[in-house]
């Protein structure tokens, strides 16, 4: 009976004060040394200097409740039983006390899932608040944009300048990895009092919201921000931390009616960089050169136009496999360099000759002029960028050429 009252009594202490009622349990019953985790290794509370269970890693990659190791005498336990989100490690436990400590950690197990419940609950309906907000600003949603500005975790005002940061999380991504992220961009702005608003994950990427900043001698906006050193120096800090690889892409600043212009800049930037490199980067819009202006347009008209100019290749490919479309990129970023274009092709050297004269033929050009090598440069890299994007149908290209822009290589 004096368990039932206990759990009883600890349930309606957490439902008040949340996971301080759980560690205030263990901390009154658990006379040992001990530590409570999250299930990233996070310390929520130690009871000293407790190091690290060297043992947790086994613990959250196999899915163990629980683990004692008696060599160590350190008894672990998940409180809530198929999820490691909260994690108890107790020190210098002999095999007699593993039972007593078992039951105090069954009674703070209920708690502990309904406390997990709760915390999952809510983060379901936190998010589902900020993909609407998402869909409002930059999706395909027809509802005023004030409707969703009463809301105090937003804090945006109609009347102010903001600017568009889009971080993509290379390689394999989860909800956990970009939580991380989020966390450590949040420490990163509040160390160095910058403005900004938590990141939001949205359509696979991190959208993060920065104020516009005005200059103090003449109260303009300062256009060069957020500058290219501070996201770099964040990247480097992410990279090194967390281990995990970052491509940033910075659309222009804009009033928070035309904002969807500042996500769209900042999307277009993440894929022109990325089809020239390979890794993390941070690319500005403001800093594409000539290419800006050429993406101030709409899509539908750089495709159109660039359409207009590939075309007789494109189809070509796509009605004979002849990788036409490959080859003139390879050929283009080579310098024209046959011999190299055909060692990247994997071709002899007469196959790119027959290529070129097929591609000159279709084009109606001549692949020697100056001009329309930088013509033809120009629209290649419009292409991958569109491909990149999203905005090309299969049925304007082949799967192999489609491939090779979202990828950012051959």
């Amino acid at each position: 009976m004096e368990k039932a009252v206990s759990r009883i009594e600890l349930l309606e202490a957490m439902r008040q004060q949340g996971l301080p009622a759980i560690t205030a349990f263990l901390q009154k019953r658990l006379k040992k040394e001990w530590v409570l985790l999250d299930d990233q290794g996070k310390v929520i509370y130690t009871s000293s200097a407790f190091h690290q269970p060297a043992d947790l890693g086994l613990v959250l990659s196999t899915g163990i409740s629980e683990l004692y190791k008696e060599k160590s005498k350190k008894f672990i336990r998940c409180l809530a039983d198929g999820s490691p989100g909260l994690i108890v490690a107790v020190a210098d436990v002999s095999q007699d006390e593993i039972e007593p400590i078992r039951g105090i950690f069954d009674t703070a197990g209920l708690a502990a899932m309904f406390y997990l419940q709760s915390q999952q609950e809510a983060h379901r309906r936190f998010t589902t608040v900020e993909t609407n907000f998402m869909e409002q600003l930059f999706g395909s949603g027809d509802r005023p944009k004030n409707d969703f500005l009463s809301l105090g975790h937003f804090n945006l005002n109609n009347d102010k300048p903001y600017v568009i940061q889009l971080i993509h999380l290379i390689g394999e991504v989860d909800r956990k990895k970009a939580n991380r992220v989020v966390e450590r961009m949040v420490l990163y702005t509040e160390s160095n009092h910058l403005p900004s608003m938590r990141p939001i994950y949205w359509r696979g990427d991190l959208v993060h919201i920065i104020p516009a900043l005005y200059k103090s001698e003449t109260f303009e906006l300062r256009k060069e921000w957020p500058e290219l050193r501070v996201s770099e120096v964040f990247r480097e800090i992410v990279a090194k931390e967390l281990a995990v690889d970052l491509a940033i892409g910075i659309g222009r600043i804009y009033p928070l009616c035309e904002l969807d212009k500042s996500y769209r800049e900042a999307r277009i930037a993440l894929a022109f960089k990325g089809v020239l490199q390979e890794g993390g980067y941070v690319q500005r819009f403001a800093d594409m050169g000539f290419f800006r202006y050429i993406f101030s347009r709409g899509i539908e008209e750089n495709k159109r136009d660039v359409y207009g100019l590939l075309g007789p290749i494109i189809d070509y490919d796509n009605q004979k496999n002849a990788n036409f479309l490959k080859t003139l990129r390879i050929l283009l970023d080579s310098g024209l360099n046959w011999k190299k274009t055909a060692e990247k092709c994997g071709v002899h050297v007469n196959t790119i000759y027959y290529r070129i004269e097929c591609m000159e033929k279709l084009l109606d050009r001549d692949l020697q002029s100056a001009e329309n090598k930088f013509e033809l440069f120009v629209a290649l890299k419009i292409w991958d960028v569109l491909n990149t994007l999203g905005a090309v149908d299969d049925a304007y290209v082949g799967l192999l050429d489609k491939t090779a822009g979202k990828n950012g290589k051959e």
